[in-house]
């Protein structure tokens, strides 16, 4: 039981970390899957005037997202480093507020996309 209660903390640092890593990873890789998309419709001059705006404000949320997300990671070092707890609460917020920007910046692209394929069939 107490080898258990000693390696814990670590797996739990662990998947905080993957965490971490896939939170920067979704919010970079959207914005980048969002710019490609904008570039192929400037290419086919369709859907985007009605799509870039939506697109603006979702890159923003992207990129907030990969802000909180190397947020979280300066935290966590920070815990590591002094070994405060309050640091790696304040990094999970962070971790938390970068999954919400990549979920609000999907569904508002998402969204934006759906109405303009619905309304012009």
């Amino acid at each position: 039981m107490a080898g258990r209660s000693e390696t814990s903390p670590d797996k739990s640092y662990d998947f905080f970390l993957f965490a971490l890593k896939a939170a920067l990873a979704i919010n970079g890789g959207a914005a980048i899957a969002l710019i490609a998309l904008l570039g192929n419709l400037i290419k086919e001059h369709a859907l985007l005037s009605v799509v870039a705006g939506p697109a603006g404000w979702s890159l923003r949320f992207f990129a907030f997202g990969v802000v909180s997300s190397i947020v979280a990671g300066f935290l966590s070092f920070s815990y590591l480093r002094d070994g405060v707890e309050k640091h790696l609460v304040w990094a999970g917020l962070a971790l938390t507020v970068s999954i919400v920007c990549f979920l609000t910046g999907v569904s508002n692209i998402s969204t934006a996309v759906i109405a303009t394929i619905s309304s012009s069939q």
